[in-house]
């Protein structure tokens, strides 16, 4: 009895732990309107893809650092600026916002994919 007892708290301590993992990387999708908001302020274009999907299509002006790369390339990056982070699908540009601001870069923004700021540019 004490074992499946014991069995079933590591599985909730497990459950819970996921659970914080993945709220811990969702940073909250920006509506259109503040997308706007901040392109009024010129931040940096950062787009964290592959630099042979970069070079496959993307936006005119945005820096390209793959989310790999991030981790030492940073220093190259204007903590003075805000940045938007784009990305494929989302998942890595959250991920590299996430990774930015923890590194203490003050403001950085996921945009999700590269695509959702075409018709700003």
């Amino acid at each position: 009895m004490f074992i499946r007892f014991f069995i079933g708290l590591v599985i909730l301590f497990v459950i819970a732990l996921i659970w914080r993992l993945i709220r811990s990387f969702s940073l909250g999708k920006l509506t259109g309107e503040q997308i706007e908001e901040i392109w009024l302020r010129s931040p940096l274009i950062l787009d964290v893809r592959s630099k042979k999907e970069f070079l496959a299509g993307h936006l005119q002006g945005a820096m390209n650092i793959p989310i790999k790369e991030l981790s030492i390339r940073n220093v190259e990056l204007d903590p003075r600026k805000p940045i938007l982070v784009c990305s494929a699908g989302g998942t890595r540009s959250a991920l590299a916002a996430k990774l930015l601001l923890s590194l203490g870069f003050p403001e950085v923004y996921s945009a999700g994919r590269w695509t959702n700021l075409n018709d700003l540019a």
